[in-house]
């Protein structure tokens, strides 16, 4: 079932409608909805890095999705069974197993074979949430297919879309066990060993 969520402009003029936000791919599945509302009834930013960085287009990514962790702790009630584990490791398991469903739906494994091949050749990327968009197109072509596939997921060719398309697809494929990651001070870094 499909659910509409309409945005409601500020008084500033500056709001944008969330099909501005969100590619076509991404709002097919128009259901899932993250949100913050704050106590005084503010929207807290969907998009934590986005003007920090000083990009021009806001665009969710997949760095951004830890900051759901710290504001979501304490915040709901969590009932869990099994091993011990904290409330943040729960949230994390959450924010998990929902890239994995979207990856799962969106991207057909089939069409990153060479994408996964490129990282069993050697390949390596780092992702951050202080990376800026155009920084990811760096060496993007030398991993073949990766551009492509994340053109046509980001529904658009942008920087702030295709960064935020890259992390998507690499987050995708190592919940798929297609590539490992290893934590970094800075982020993540995405390869096979």
């Amino acid at each position: 079932m499909r659910r509409a969520v309409e945005l409601n402009q500020p008084a500033d003029g500056r709001g944008v409608a969330a099909e501005e936000l969100l590619p076509e791919a991404v709002r097919q599945h128009d259901d899932r909805a993250l949100l913050g509302v704050g106590a005084d009834g503010h929207v807290a930013s969907l998009f934590p890095g986005s003007s920090a960085l000083g990009e021009t287009e806001a665009v969710p990514r997949v760095t951004d999705l830890e900051s759901l962790v710290t504001s979501t702790c304490g915040k709901l009630e969590l009932e869990y069974a099994g091993e011990e584990r904290s409330e943040g490791e729960v949230v994390r398991g959450l924010l998990r197993r929902a890239v994995r469903t979207v990856f799962d739906e969106l991207v057909p494994l089939e069409g990153m074979a060479s994408v996964i091949d490129s990282f069993h050749q050697g390949w390596k990327v780092e992702i951050a949430a202080d990376m800026r968009a155009a920084d990811y197109l760096d060496g993007l072509d030398e991993i073949r297919g990766l551009r492509d596939a994340a053109a046509q997921l980001a529904g658009g060719d942008s920087p702030e879309r295709l960064a935020s398309a890259i992390e998507f697809l690499l987050e995708g494929l190592h919940l798929s066990n297609r590539l490992n990651k290893a934590e970094t001070e800075r982020g993540a870094r995405y390869g096979r060993t």
